[in-house]
């Protein structure tokens, strides 16, 4: 969601006026204090027996992004790379590489080198 559009929310609904300044201060004040549960959050859907992997395109400031999602029963993780959704991409994401479980996807090409897993298609 545009910097901009959380400005118009929190004036409309709360009758708060900030600047895109403050939403972007406070956005990454909550990103650091939320990563350490993300972490965890991948910690544990890489050492999950079975997690289901997919990567769909968005977009962000008018470009291309893809936002990749890796989810068990009751665990889902997000990142969003400007690069695609190759390997390198899923690979930055972490959990792949060091997923040895059944890993449930679409059979999308970029799956493929990920060898320490189980692979099974939807």
């Amino acid at each position: 969601m545009p910097v901009a559009r959380v400005v118009e929310i929190l004036a409309d609904l709360a009758g708060i006026e900030v600047s895109t300044g403050w939403v972007t201060t406070a956005c990454a004040r909550m990103a650091a204090a939320v990563a350490p549960a993300n972490e965890a959050i991948r910690d544990a859907i890489a050492a999950a027996p079975v997690a289901y992997f997919d990567e769909t395109v968005t977009r962000i400031a008018g470009r291309n992004h893809w936002l990749h999602a890796a989810a068990t029963g009751r665990l889902t993780a997000y990142h969003i790379d400007e690069h695609g959704r190759a390997a390198l991409s899923m690979t930055a994401f972490g959990i792949l590489p060091r997923f040895t479980g059944v890993a449930v996807h679409d059979a999308y090409s970029g799956y493929d080198g990920f060898t320490t897993c189980t692979h099974a298609f939807v």
